[in-house]
């Protein structure tokens, strides 16, 4: 198998509109570290596939398409063989117009309309940098910088972990994924590239942050290269973490770190452990209707895409998925190595919320445009995506 890496950086100017918290009324005022757009392209002599992941809070069907066609044509992948997800840190540049925020537009349009350019160039950049690899998977552990945030009380009501209810009124806490999946790519006699994946928010950082940062991601990243060497290529892709937050205490670049930095010693630790992939390479997209919870509307028609390698398969999933979804496909898929995403293909989907949560209301309940049963529908689109009867 011939694999490839690439890196673009995708840092926006400064004075942009920022994205992640409404709060927010003005634009950037800096840089704490630069945001990137990382690629993956494998190639085992019969099929081609590519995974690109953004330092971005999501994006819309529109900009995944536009980048399926870029790079598709650029680097002659099939645009269906090209997933497209993002890491979600609210510490980045909206990525669509917000003209009721105060900042530089001008400087934020011509931004948005070099995105995509950026976002296939790192396709381009990994299928030109193709070579005999052996992909690696490996799988970790890490439930201490994390929880769910939606906080079961002993009464039965539903709060939210920034509500700060007193712990002597908690109940059972919800579920967490602690999965650090990873892929390897080892060439030259050394391990060149790590992928993490983990299912967390990317929001250590708070809303009255206006610096430029990938919080937790970024860290990741930078830790996991770092400790490979000299031009390593890491990349961190988020898991479905709709109900999941880091853990208190949190709202500083400090504790972006330490949680960074534990996400890549789990995924180091896993390294160790990890052994090579067998088997050829495939990919699927299987479309996706997901009834609205509002009466009369049509239902949301999506995709789920799966990428198989092997033994492993990646699937990314649109919108934001609590937890639960991700540990249900991941329990009945028929890979030994699944690893399961949000913000894939289409962040505009907004929550996707397991049905067992909507009797206890709070945010994502309110804020969710489906109906229940939409997190059923989701996963056995996925689980047939991978194959599974």
């Amino acid at each position: 198998m011939k694999i490839g890496l690439g890196q673009v950086d995708i840092t926006p100017p400064p004075k942009v509109p920022m994205d992640g918290y409404e709060y927010r009324k003005t634009g950037s005022t800096g840089v704490h570290d630069p945001l990137h757009v990382r690629a993956l392209v494998a190639d085992d002599g019969r099929t081609r596939l590519a995974w690109v992941i953004a330092e971005l809070i999501g994006f819309g069907r529109a900009l995944t398409d536009r980048v399926r066609d870029l790079a598709g044509s650029a680097a002659g992948i099939p645009a269906g063989h090209i997933m497209v997800s993002a890491t979600h840190t609210h510490g980045g540049p909206s990525p669509r117009p917000r003209p009721g925020v105060d900042a530089d537009h001008q400087a934020h349009g011509r931004w948005l309309g070099d995105l995509p350019g950026k976002m296939a160039e790192a396709v381009v950049l990994a299928s030109a940098d193709a070579c005999e690899s052996v992909l690696l998977r490996g799988r970790g552990r890490l439930d201490t910088v994390q929880h769910n945030r939606r906080m079961i009380l002993k009464d039965g009501r539903t709060v939210m972990d920034w509500d700060h209810p007193d712990p002597s009124l908690l109940g059972e806490p919800g579920p967490v994924d602690p999965d650090v999946w990873i892929l390897a790519v080892e060439r030259r006699g050394r391990i060149e590239g790590l992928l993490s994946q983990f299912a967390c928010h990317a929001t250590v950082l708070p809303q009255d942050n206006f610096l430029i940062t990938a919080d937790w991601p970024g860290v990741s990243c930078h830790e996991m290269a770092a400790g490979l060497g000299p031009g390593a290529w890491a990349a961190v892709a988020q898991g479905c973490c709709g109900n999941i937050n880091p853990r208190f205490p949190r709202d500083s670049f400090e504790e972006a770190q330490k949680k960074g930095k534990a996400v890549a010693r789990a995924a180091v630790e896993a390294l160790a452990r990890a052994v090579p992939l067998k088997g050829p390479l495939a990919a699927t997209i299987e479309p996706v209707f997901l009834p609205r919870r509002k009466q009369g509307e049509d239902p949301y028609a999506g995709e789920i895409q799966a990428l198989k390698m092997g033994e492993a398969a990646v699937v990314g999933l649109p919108g934001e998925c609590f937890a639960e979804i991700g540990l249900d496909i991941k329990g009945r898929s028929p890979f030994s190595a699944t690893l399961v995403g949000s913000y894939a293909t289409d962040y505009d989907l907004g929550y996707v919320p397991a049905e067992s949560a909507y009797a206890g209301g709070a945010y994502e309940i309110a804020a969710t445009k489906l109906a229940p049963g939409a997190d059923r529908l989701l996963a056995e689109a996925a689980l047939k995506a991978l194959g599974r009867p």
